[in-house]
C-alpha cells in the first residue's frame, strides 16, 4: 500500500512539470572584411563620384 502512494506521488509529480524553452539570444555577426568587400565599395564610390561630376557638369 506504501509503495503504491508513493508510485502515485511520483506520477503526479512528473506531470505537473512545466518545460520552458529557452530562447537563443542573436547570433553573432561576421565581422571580419574582405579585400573583395574593400574592392568593391571603392569601386561604387568611383562610380557615384563619376556620376556627381557628370550631373555638375549638366548643370
Amino acid at each position: 500500500m506504501a509503495t503504491q502512494k508513493f508510485s502515485n506521488d511520483k506520477s503526479n509529480q512528473q506531470s505537473n512539470m512545466k518545460y520552458e524553452t529557452l530562447e537563443k539570444g542573436p547570433k553573432r555577426k561576421y565581422t571580419r572584411k574582405s579585400k573583395i568587400d574593400e574592392k568593391a565599395k571603392e569601386m561604387i564610390d568611383q562610380m557615384i563620384d563619376e556620376q556627381i561630376i557628370v550631373q555638375t557638369n549638366e548643370q
